[in-house]
């Protein structure tokens, strides 16, 4: 009659369940670092194009006072001698 392997069978299963073990625990882990390193960077690069825009905003405004001081101006040409 054929005998199953009782202690190679015992170590397989052994180490298989610490090597799951181990698996389960680390894996989550991996995934919530990434996401928090992914939240990081999204809020990272938000603030620099929030920046970005209220620079573009206050150029914006400073080229439309131009504009408008520009259009107010009248050219006299006896002034220019």
């Amino acid at each position: 009659m054929y005998k199953i392997p009782t202690d190679s069978l015992y170590k397989f299963s052994a180490l298989t369940g610490i090597i799951v073990m181990i698996f389960s625990i680390y894996y989550p882990f991996s995934l919530i670092t990434d996401a928090r390193n992914n939240v990081t960077s999204y809020n990272y690069e938000d603030r620099i194009a929030q920046i970005e825009l209220d620079s573009f905003e206050q150029f914006k405004k400073k080229l439309q006072n131009i504009i408008a001081n520009d259009n107010k101006l009248e050219i006299n040409p006896g002034n220019l001698l």
